[in-house]
């Protein structure tokens, strides 16, 4: 790890142990009744507007402005249940393993989402958040190195402006196939994975061969979920409610995720970090919290409002996480790790605010490896998105650093 100028204070990092002992103990407990009840509000919420289509929606092309407003309504509530399911793969929702499995695995393999796989892969997101070369998802490409030939992209032939929809447009629309297909935005040193098929070409550490029995459990749930969709569009003699009722809201549903991940890992001065500067605890602060408002958090659990707590520890249920987001408040040990904590990036910003930037970030922006910014990082070390049109953080701009630490919180 580079030393840390003459002039700069670094601070202590807490160790996980530090961590977890200012958190209370009761946002560990685990209730399966309270789960349960997540479970059937969430169910409720989205069975709401497919019963509505139902009864008054006709199938044409007259009413296609209203199943578009159908989908995004459907797969907005629908993905509480993706939520769900994503706390069963982290063991939160339930003591009972068999009722835990069975509920994330029928979930998500409703939504054709392989259940197991996605377990392990996400674990190992967790397991390396921020890491240069290991992290799993969104992970930054960097620039080429200066001098090194490049073809005339999108931007390069039509603008940033088109350049950066288009680009928005694929990764919330593609981008989650592109993942469990070939491990797109996946660590560099895994290279192509596939969470269906993890052998040949797609073989890898993220899937070892002791997990190879529950990827192709999780691909023959999705086998099944496609051979009933088939089903359906036979049995009504057209793909039309397939489409309709389904493939929207599954869309949505895909696109909010996707958002989510991004938004919760990216922003203009969030470090990725190399071997020698990586470490667990840096990796999950850099978890950003985004204030949705009530009614999203509502509808999905607080995904998106209290994701720096569920860095932080994994096994904290949903419905206490946002009394483990306070931590911090009070106590001796709590003080060091809040002030250990304000160089992070646990800070709660609006989504909107990289969306506005979706063209000047990840989009069309890449890390410049050489170049070690300290504008938001820990001690020293990290990389960050470089400054370009005047947007980023400036490693020269004392000013900036300044302003950028006294901002940060922790939950």
């Amino acid at each position: 790890m580079a030393a840390a100028p003459p002039n700069e204070v670094t601070p202590h990092l807490p160790t996980r142990a530090e961590v977890r002992a200012v958190i209370p103990d009761h946002c560990f407990e685990i209730s399966t009744a309270r789960s349960l009840a997540h479970l059937a509000l969430s169910l409720v919420l989205t069975a709401i507007p497919v019963a509505l289509a139902v009864a008054f929606l006709p199938l044409t092309w007259a009413w296609a402005p209203a199943w578009v407003l159908y989908a995004l309504v459907t797969g907005t509530a629908a993905i509480g249940l993706w939520v769900l399911a994503h706390e069963c793969g982290h063991g939160a929702f339930s003591r009972n393993r068999v009722l835990q499995d069975t509920v994330g695995f029928v979930l998500h393999t409703a939504m054709v989402v392989p259940y197991f796989s996605w377990q392990r892969s996400h674990a190992v997101h967790h397991a390396k958040t921020n890491h240069l070369t290991q992290g799993e998802t969104h992970v930054p490409r960097p620039r080429p190195a200066p001098g090194t030939a490049t073809k005339p992209g999108l931007r390069d032939r039509f603008g940033r402006g088109p350049h950066a929809v288009v680009a928005l447009l694929k990764m919330l629309v593609l981008g989650w196939p592109a993942y469990l297909l070939f491990g797109a935005t996946g660590g560099p040193e895994r290279g192509l994975t596939n969470h269906f098929f993890p052998h040949g070409r797609f073989e890898s550490d993220l899937f070892p061969a002791r997990w190879h029995r529950r990827v192709w459990a999780s691909a023959a749930g999705v086998v099944a979920m496609h051979g009933l969709l088939v089903w359906w569009a036979f049995a009504a003699g057209s793909i039309a409610p397939v489409l309709a009722f389904y493939v929207g809201p599954v869309l949505v549903v895909n696109a909010w995720l996707v958002g989510y991940t991004w938004l919760q890992h990216t922003d203009l001065d969030i470090p990725h970090y190399a071997d020698d500067d990586w470490s667990w605890l840096k990796g999950a602060f850099q978890t950003v919290d985004r204030p949705y408002g009530p009614v999203i958090d509502l509808l999905h659990h607080r995904i998106g409002s209290t994701h720096v707590a569920h860095h932080i520890d994994h096994r904290i249920p949903h419905y206490r996480a946002r009394e483990a987001r306070r931590v911090g408040r009070g106590g001796p040990r709590s003080v060091e790790v809040r002030n250990a904590g304000r160089t992070q990036r646990s800070k709660r910003r609006r989504p909107a605010r990289l969306l506005r930037l979706a063209g000047l970030h990840r989009l069309r922006r890449r890390p410049t490896l050489p170049q070690r910014f300290r504008c938001s990082t820990i001690g020293s070390g990290g990389l960050n998105y470089r400054v370009r049109d005047g947007i980023g953080c400036d490693p020269s701009d004392k000013a900036t650093e300044n302003r950028r630490s006294s901002e940060t919180s922790v939950p």
